[in-house]
């Protein structure tokens, strides 16, 4: 087939047609020659076996009595078939008792080793081995030898006989070939001219002539119509070619506009990303950094975040604790599992050391294969140190008890001070609460997203229903997350206040018996709001409506700290009787007002369980209290 490849179709035609007729012949040859030799094997397979059964019949009293030259000359019969060159006869002990040899033979033979009954055709001879039965005992073997030389050249000249007649039939077939070949390559080779002649003048007008109406016919009629197709559609592209540099120019139009809305979003997300209080950056799985926001940047000593890229935490003022940092960032990318608000110190570029509440999470790519690693952190240094100022001012506690020996002090103490300590873990579980469900962990879907799109994010951002809403879910994000900002700090400084008051509150109890402490002047409804968000939290969490009315007051000169512990107090104790009611309408109004000329009054009242008109008097008596658990030192050390 490789060597028609490049053949004309008039050749091909003649060549299909000889190689047709010759292979016919030469298989039918083949054939013949075949059949004719498997005739031939089984005429000498049968001649050749009645003439050993024949020689074994008269042979059976020679061998019954060993008389060689009887069996010998029983052999010499043999001579009739002058193909048999070779035969002898076995005893049944397997010795030979006669042998014959075709005289004038030129090969020399002599006898095979002995053999089963059977036969088999070798190269040259066919072997028969016949044994010879007297009652189904076995008295000896009969072998003939057949020279097939003759066979084979009567074979060979037959050969040549087919393959002259091959010959001539071959000829003839190119002879008929040559006249018919022209009946189906002619309307083809007409097709063929007008081909190359559209082809090179790009002429679709052109038409081919039909001349039958048989596949060919059907072929150029095909032919003609796809020209017409052709040419309709030639007409139909130039036409859509004018079109379609009109839409060019005007998407060229539009993708500018589009390029600078990307750019415009390019800075939205920027900027967004660089507005958010907490610090945002990434690495790869070789832990370089790809990039940060701005804060982040300043935290490591850098004013542009592209002054990150390509660094390592060992390049950074945190070197120190370099090797921690990454041992947790190659854990995250070997096991796929992030790691959540963890605990970590940190060095500035000041050398100053501080605490980092630190959340990583695996970066993937766009195959779902973890690159690297994100991560987002804040500064919670000035929470631990007033968590710190607590314990000590607890230990202080426990040590100011011991030291007065005095049991009774030492309640009373921890009574005063388990009021604020528990708003005091209020605001602590507040600012956990607010870090661990921070909107800023959503931020790193965000960012997987934009990572995904690194190489379209212009057309993700502008035309993917995904990629729209990120500018606006950015900006919403950085509103939600500098109100948490806003949120923790106010805590934070409630918390602080609130550590304060504890250390005044064991400043007051070590003075226990003796005089007040200074007095300033102060605003009293400042002194009211901040007794009222002590117990914010505690009031929120049983549900109690809170009614503050607060008329405006002039400063006034009073002991701040000891109203501030009565205030607490009488809240706490209201709290206390509005849990022990069933009502569901649980409410608590604090009042402050002018009484009189020169004195305020301030109210605390609650719609709770009330106090019994007999202990109304006692309220104000040391150690006595109605709560279960209390101490009665509240009100009375006040």
């Amino acid at each position: 087939m490789f060597l028609m490849r490049h053949m004309t179709m008039k050749d091909k035609l003649m060549s299909v047609i000889m190689a047709t007729c010759t292979v016919a012949l030469l298989l039918g040859g083949a054939i013949q020659l075949l059949l004719e030799r498997a005739e031939y094997r089984e005429e000498t397979i049968d001649s050749i076996s009645c003439y050993a059964e024949m020689i074994g019949d008269n042979c059976r009293a020679a061998l019954a009595f060993a008389d060689a030259e009887d069996a010998a000359q029983m052999l010499k019969s043999l001579q009739a078939e002058s193909s048999i060159v070779f035969a002898c006869v076995y005893t049944k002990e397997h010795k030979i008792l006669a042998q014959y040899i075709r005289p004038g033979f030129k090969d020399d033979l002599s006898p095979p080793t002995y053999e089963e009954q059977g036969y088999r055709f070798d190269a040259d001879y066919f072997r028969l081995f016949k044994q010879v039965k007297d009652n189904n005992d076995l008295i000896g073997t009969v072998y003939v030898q057949l020279d097939l030389s003759e066979a084979r050249t009567r074979l060979w000249m037959k050969a040549g006989v087919i393959a002259l007649i091959v010959l001539i039939c071959s000829l003839t077939a190119s002879l008929a070939s040559i006249r018919l070949q022209a009946v189906i390559s002619g309307p083809i080779l007409s097709l063929a001219r007008v081909a190359k002649a559209v082809s090179d003048k790009k002429d679709y007008s052109t038409r081919a002539s039909k001349q039958s109406n048989d596949e060919v016919g059907l072929l150029i009629d095909a032919f003609n119509a796809m020209l017409e197709q052709i040419q309709q559609s030639d007409s139909d592209l130039r036409e859509a070619r004018d079109k379609l540099e009109i839409r060019v120019r005007k998407r060229t139009a539009e993708l500018t506009d589009a390029n600078q809305q990307l750019d415009a979003s390019h800075r939205i997300i920027e900027g967004i990303i660089n507005a958010i209080p907490i610090r945002v950056f990434w690495k790869d799985k070789n832990l370089v950094y790809l990039g940060c926001n701005t804060i982040f940047a300043r935290d490591a000593g850098f004013t542009d975040p592209k002054d990150l890229v390509g660094k390592d935490d060992y390049q950074m003022g945190w070197r120190d604790q370099a090797e921690l940092y990454r041992s947790d960032d190659r854990q995250i990318i070997e096991s796929g599992r992030p790691k959540l608000f963890i605990e970590e110190p940190q060095t500035t570029p000041e050398g100053n050391s501080i605490t980092l509440l630190t959340s990583k999470v695996p970066f993937y790519d766009s195959k779902g294969e973890i690159i690297g690693v994100i991560g987002i952190y804040m500064d919670i240094t000035e929470r631990k140190r007033a968590e710190a100022e607590l314990r000590a001012a607890q230990e202080k506690l426990v040590e100011t008890a011991h030291r007065a020996g005095m049991a009774e002090v030492a309640t009373d103490v921890l009574h005063n001070v388990g009021n604020v300590l528990n708003s005091i873990n209020v605001s602590a579980n507040f600012i956990q609460d607010k870090v661990l469900n921070s909107k800023a962990k959503n931020l790193k879907k965000v960012i997987d997203l934009i990572s995904e799109h690194t190489e379209d994010l212009g057309a993700f951002l502008t035309q993917d229903e995904r990629g729209k809403h990120i500018p606006v879910y950015l900006t919403e994000a950085a509103k939600l997350i500098v109100h948490e900002n806003s949120d923790i700090a106010e805590k934070v400084r409630s918390l602080t206040k609130n550590v304060e008051h504890v250390k005044q509150i064991i400043k007051a109890q070590q003075g226990y018996a003796r005089a007040g402490g200074v007095e300033v002047f102060v605003n009293i409804n400042e002194v009211i709001e901040d007794a009222v968000e002590i117990n914010s939290a505690s009031l929120a969490r049983h549900h109690v409506e809170l009614k503050l009315e607060l008329a405006k007051m002039p400063k006034i000169h009073l002991d701040k700290q000891r109203v501030l512990q009565i205030l607490v107090n009488l809240i706490t104790n209201a709290k206390y009787a509005l849990s022990k009611s069933e009502r569901p309408d649980k409410s608590l109004a604090v009042r402050c007002y002018k009484h009189g000329t020169d004195k305020l009054r301030i109210d605390v009242e609650d719609n709770g369980v009330g106090i019994p008109k007999e202990n109304t008097a006692k309220i104000f008596r040391h150690g006595f209290t109605t709560r279960e658990g209390g101490h009665g030192f509240g009100l009375h050390s006040s």
